[in-house]
């Protein structure tokens, strides 16, 4: 059994948790990437990589017991 700290549970989210735009760490791979291939000397590339949907971390922590094969208890700080 593995513990799990949750910090901040006052948003105002349906579940209080925060909210976060999770991306896979290939696409910030093929992030950097691509502005690599845009950048020029003496100029500043802004980019966006989320995918604009964010999720509450209630709910991406719910996966987890099938994901890990594990029991979590999550303790809320």
């Amino acid at each position: 059994m593995l513990t799990l700290q949750v910090r901040g549970t006052d948003y105002k989210t349906p579940d209080g948790t925060c909210i976060r735009d999770y991306i896979d760490v290939t696409d910030l791979v093929d992030a950097h990437v691509k502005a690599l291939e845009q950048a020029k000397p003496g100029k500043v590339g802004i980019y966006n990589v989320g995918t604009g949907k964010g999720t509450v971390l209630d709910h991406l922590i719910s996966f987890y017991p099938k994901i890990f094969k594990c029991i979590f208890v999550v303790l809320r700080i």
